[in-house]
C-alpha cells in the first residue's frame, strides 16, 4: 500500500510519519485462520505456526487426493496417522493438528468449511493457513511499536504479497490481509482518501521460485509426519494419481516427489526432520519478505528492525534471516 499524493506530500515536508490517531477510519474485519472454524486457532506464537503449517498440507490433500474414500480414512485415523506430528510440535497452549483434522474430515463427507467470510476457490483455504503463517512471523520485530506497525504498513504491498502465498483479502486472494494487518493495528483501519494500492506485481520467476520453496514446506511437513516406510512407499507407488493434484495447488510435482520419494532414508529421525523443515520455512520466509516490498529504504529497515530472537520463537533460523535482511541491505 502508498499513501496517495496529499499524504505522500506530507512526509516529503519531513514528518517521520503522521500519527495514527490524527486520522479517525472505520474498523474493518481482519480474517486469520481461526475465523473460518468454530474452534479457534491458537494465537500468534510457535503453536499457530506449525497448526497452520499442517492445516494447508491438510487443504493440499484435499485438492491432490481423488478418493473420497481415501479422504475417509485420513479421518478415520487422524489422530494415529500424527502421533509423530503431535509429539514433535507438542504445545500447551493448542492442538497442533485440529485445524488439519477439521479439514481432512469435512471434505471427507464433503461439507463445506464453516464461516467461510467471502466466496472463494478451493486453493483459497490452502493460501488462508500460509497467509497467516507469514503474518505471524512477520511481526517479529526488536520492538513492535505503532510506529514500527505504521512503517510496516508502508512498506508491505499487498500486490506483490499476493504473488508470494501470502495474499490480502482486498485482494481477493486470501482471509489474511497480511499489509492491512500492520496497517489495522498501527491505527488505520480502511482503506481511505490517504491510501491506495499500487498495482505493482511479482514476476513469473519469483512466482515460480516462491512455489519451489512452498513446496519444499510441504514435503518436509510430510516427512515430520511419516512415520512408517509404508507411509511414504504408499504415496510414491501410488505418485502417477497425485501428480496433477499437486500441480493443481500450485506446489510444484518434481519438487515435492523428490523430497518424499527421493530420499535415501525412507524416515528421518525425528530431530532431523524437524531441522529440515524449520530450515526449509526459513527460506520461505526470507524470500517472501525480502520481496513484499519494493520501496527504497525497505531492506535497511528490515535489517534495523528485525530481531533474531523473536524470529526464533516462530518456527525459523532467526539469526539466519537477519543475516540474510542485513546482507540484502548492504
Amino acid at each position: 500500500m502508498k499513501f496517495s499524493v496529499p499524504f505522500a506530500a506530507l512526509l516529503a515536508l519531513g514528518l517521520p510519519s503522521a500519527s495514527a490517531s490524527t486520522i479517525p477510519l472505520d474498523k474493518r474485519t481482519i480474517y486469520g485462520p481461526g475465523s473460518i472454524t468454530n474452534n479457534e486457532a491458537p494465537g500468534r506464537n510457535i503453536s499457530s505456526i506449525y497448526s497452520w503449517t499442517y492445516a494447508a498440507l491438510a487443504h493440499a490433500t484435499n485438492t491432490i487426493s481423488n478418493s473420497t474414500s481415501e479422504l475417509t480414512y485420513l479421518c478415520a485415523n487422524f489422530n494415529a496417522l500424527s502421533s509423530r506430528y503431535y509429539t514433535a510440535y507438542s504445545q500447551p497452549d493448542g492442538d497442533v493438528a485440529k485445524l488439519a483434522k477439521e479439514a481432512i474430515c469435512s471434505a471427507s463427507t464433503s461439507k463445506p468449511p464453516s464461516r467461510l467470510p467471502v466466496p472463494q476457490n478451493e486453493l483459497w483455504y490452502m493460501k488462508l493457513y500460509t497467509a497467516g503463517i507469514f503474518n505471524v512471523q512477520a511481526y517479529a520485530a526488536k520492538s513492535a511499536t505503532t510506529q514500527w506497525y505504521f512503517d510496516m504498513c508502508w512498506f508491505l504491498e499487498a500486490s506483490l504479497l499476493r504473488g508470494l502465498w501470502a495474499p490480502c483479502l482486498d485482494t481477493d486472494e486470501g482471509g489474511v490481509d497480511v499489509e492491512s494487518g500492520f496497517c489495522a493495528t498501527a491505527g488505520y483501519f480502511s482503506k481511505g482518501p490517504f491510501s491506495t494500492y499500487t498495482s505493482a506485481t511479482q514476476p513469473v520467476s519469483v512466482v515460480d521460485e516462491v512455489g519451489v520453496l512452498m513446496s519444499k514446506v510441504m514435503a518436509r511437513v510430510f516427512r515430520v509426519l511419516a512415520k512408517e516406510p509404508q507411509q511414504i512407499d504408499y504415496v510414491c507407488n501410488n505418485w502417477a494419481r497425485y501428480e496433477a493434484g499437486v500441480q493443481k495447488t500450485g506446489l510444484v510435482a518434481s519438487t515435492v516427489k523428490e523430497l518424499v520419494c527421493g530420499q535415501k532414508e525412507k524416515i528421518v529421525e525425528m530431530a532431523k526432520a524437524k531441522e529440515e523443515l524449520k530450515s526449509a520455512m526459513t527460506d520461505l520466509f526470507i524470500f517472501q519478505v525480502l520481496k513484499a516490498g519494493d520501496v527504497q529504504g525497505y531492506y535497511k529497515y528490515l535489517c534495523e528492525t528485525y530481531s533474531a530472537d523473536a524470529l526464533s520463537k516462530y518456527g525459523l533460523d532467526g539469526t539466519k534471516v537477519v543475516d540474510a535482511l542485513c546482507k540484502a541491505a548492504s
